[in-house]
């Protein structure tokens, strides 16, 4: 008997578990559709919950060695910056950080994109002490060039302090707008207008099963979240109508009770008159009377 309790305790607590879990994916999976919807409103939507921008990985720019480099199908969790705030916190970046910027290197700027990389080189155009512009490229593409921030002699740096002063205003004002300066210079230049967000932590795997979701979300939760209301909604009402009919019994028991008994003593009689009906196919009538006679002695 204790074995059974246990056993339906545990399943009760998978039980509930389950379902736990089962409404906080409900729960995440409308948060991110609000917050695509609100983005879609926006000029340059940025999808974000709460101040945090969750961004599915799409490509491996930033598959590379570091501890924080990610790869597609990835999802990348990021602190939105707000226009008020943009040329402060661009002020304050550091070669390293991984920041998310509109990349405007499509269509000369008419078709803005997000982009996630990582911060190579602070340029002060104006000599003043601020950041003007900074310089991002991929992980992977400086790992293919053989590039590494951290690394004073194989940094970006210093390959770009070595161009002339004409060369890097080209290359700065080429890399911004075009696509293929972009491509084949492998860095991207951002100013604090183009700032959105600064890299916090990596969700692995996890854009891999929001882009599913975006996808056939319809039949992996819509249905069967159909479903699973209508057999909760099945049990609900059956657990509503065996709680009234016990109350009911409860009630109204000696009412219950009395016509139970009522009940029986009329199958009693039927019963009675079939079996004197049966006997009285089989002997004469004489013999029935004496019978019913000696009965009702």
């Amino acid at each position: 008997m204790e074995s059974t309790n246990t056993k339906s305790k545990v399943l009760k607590g998978v039980r509930i578990g389950l379902n736990v879990v089962f409404y906080l994916l409900i729960l995440l999976i409308f948060l991110v559709s609000i917050a695509n919807i609100r983005a879609g409103k926006k000029v340059d939507g940025f999808p974000n919950i709460f101040g945090r921008g969750y961004l599915i990985v799409e490509s491996d720019s930033m598959n590379g060695n570091y501890k924080d480099s990610f790869k597609s199908g990835d999802m990348v969790v990021v602190n939105q910056i707000g226009e008020n705030d943009r040329k402060t916190q661009f002020e304050k970046l550091q070669v390293g950080q991984i920041i998310t910027f509109y990349d405007k290197t499509n269509l000369a700027g008419k078709n803005k994109q997000l982009n996630t990389h990582r911060v190579v080189y602070l340029y002060d155009n104006n000599n003043d002490g601020k950041t003007d512009i900074v310089l991002t490229m991929g992980d992977y593409e400086a790992k293919a060039r053989g590039y590494d921030y951290a690394n004073e002699e194989k940094s970006y740096k210093k390959y770009f302090e070595n161009l002339q002063a004409q060369e890097k205003a080209e290359l700065l004002e080429n890399v911004r707008y075009d696509s293929q300066a972009s491509k084949n210079a492998g860095i991207q230049a951002v100013y604090a207008e183009d700032l959105r967000g600064t890299y916090r932590k990596t969700l692995g795997g996890v854009g891999s099963f929001m882009a599913t979701m975006n996808k056939y979300g319809i039949f992996i939760i819509v249905i069967p979240l159909v479903i699973f209301l209508a057999v909760e909604v099945f049990f609900f009402v059956k657990n509503l109508k065996e709680y009234k009919k016990a109350k009911y019994e409860e009630e109204h028991h000696d009412e219950i009770q009395a016509e139970k008994e009522e009940e029986i003593n009329k199958l009693k009689e039927q019963i009675r008159r079939e079996v004197l009906a049966e006997m009285e196919k089989e002997n004469p009538s004489d013999d029935l009377t004496d019978l019913e006679n000696k009965k009702e002695d």
